[in-house]
């Protein structure tokens, strides 16, 4: 976990952005100060990106909308409970401990937690950060509030677990009906118009591969051309998978 620090009422301070701090001893020492003291519970190299997110620790979720006691609610009656409950100035932060999250799948969960929750929509990327508990928030510096775990557990939880009981049905793409010569699916310049290509992203990769692979399949096509297309076709999206995770998408197809 990495601790990063904002100025919590200096508006000049806050100008400087926030940035990270070096360990616990020196986040208190910036508390202290008026700093805010924020965490990511997810993994990453070089700066705090999506893009650098190397390991899924925590799904979370941040709830501020209504009374304490409405959220807290809401809260309970969750089929599966938060492995860390933290009590903060305006609500509450649930973090569920992770055993194989993955970024294909990550936003689904967030958005599916969002909703059952009416949690704060812009907690989907796992970059972002959440206030640190034992430590003050300072907003309103003459009314200091410890942001405090409240509730704490060993549970920890499958990705499929959390797909079942949070994610949100996804849009089906149907398979465009194409009558030209069949051999023009495999043509670049036919991509978007068959595959939609512009509309697969993170978080729906896997799936809309697979999705053209099966129908690339159908078609006749052996599997070294549909493996073939299915690489053009993952160069050609905003964040291509790996080549071996493209690979694996066919097995079993054929």
């Amino acid at each position: 976990m990495i601790l990063f620090a904002r100025h919590d009422f200096d508006v000049e301070q806050q100008k400087l952005g926030m940035f990270p701090v070096a360990n616990a001893r020196k986040a208190r020492e910036l508390n202290s100060k008026g700093f805010g003291i924020h965490c990511c519970v997810n993994d990453f190299v070089d700066r705090r990106r999506d893009e650098n997110i190397t390991k899924i620790n925590y799904w979370t979720a941040d709830l501020d909308d209504g009374s304490k006691e409405e959220m807290l609610a809401r809260i309970n009656d969750l089929p599966l409970q938060p492995t860390i409950l933290v009590e903060t100035k305006k609500g509450y932060h649930c973090y569920w401990k992770a055993i194989d999250a993955t970024m294909d799948y990550y936003k689904d969960v967030q958005t599916g937690l969002i909703v059952r929750l009416n949690a704060d929509r812009a907690l989907k990327s796992p970059a972002r950060t959440l206030r640190c508990p034992n430590f003050f928030h300072l907003k309103d510096p003459k009314n200091p509030f410890m942001v405090k775990t409240i509730r704490k557990t060993d549970n920890q939880f499958t990705q499929g677990q959390m797909l079942f009981c949070y994610g949100l049905p996804r849009k089906i793409v149907k398979k465009v009906e194409y009558k030209g010569d069949k051999e023009d699916m495999l043509k670049e310049e036919n991509f978007e118009k068959l595959y939609h290509i512009s509309q697969i992203g993170e978080g729906g990769r896997n799936n809309d591969l697979a999705r053209i692979c099966l129908w690339l399949r159908d078609e006749g096509f052996t599997q070294d051309v549909v493996l073939n297309t299915l690489q053009r076709i993952n160069g050609k999206i905003s964040r291509p998978l790996p080549q071996g995770e493209v690979k694996s998408i066919l097995w079993g197809k054929f």
